[in-house]
């Protein structure tokens, strides 16, 4: 029997979307949602060391096919009659940024407020309303978020 792959081995294509408004991409390392801090190495640059940024710095993670995206692509802001993945949400950050996209399970806010069921979690995952997009899945950054709405 083959013993499951170590997840903190793993790596992603990640552009972390800081508060700030500053974007670094790179691969993301061992990444959980109730991490304190993440690790992320520049794809363009392998031999510099990896640095760790505070989750309490960032506004989402954006796990994507590509680092360099297609700026020649139109994204689709509407669900259409995509196959469904869960709960229709919309996501408004604290800057204004809308986010559309599904969520498995239950919606994390109510009227207003947090109601993640785990206290360690420090966000949840949104999967993108529309499929082409370079984004696979966003990780969202509670603390960032002004506001969350089923649709």
């Amino acid at each position: 029997m083959q013993k499951p792959a170590d997840p903190s081995l793993s790596e992603d294509r990640a552009v972390l979307h800081l508060r700030a408004g500053k974007l670094l991409k790179g691969l993301l390392s061992g990444f959980t949602p109730t991490a304190d801090t993440v690790r992320l190495q520049f794809e363009t640059e392998p031999a510099k060391a990896a640095i760790e940024v505070k989750v309490s710095d960032l506004k989402a993670i954006y796990y994507v096919r590509s680092l360099s995206g297609n700026k020649q692509y139109k994204k689709k802001r509407y669900f259409g009659s995509i196959e469904t993945k869960g709960k229709r949400i919309m996501v408004r950050f604290k800057d204004g940024e809308i986010l559309c996209g599904f969520i498995e399970g239950e919606l994390p806010w109510k009227d207003g407020f947090l109601t993640l069921s785990d206290p360690d979690l420090k966000g949840f995952f949104i999967f993108p309303a529309d499929p082409e997009s370079n984004n696979t899945k966003v990780f969202v950054v509670t603390t960032a978020v002004e506001d969350v709405r089923r649709l």
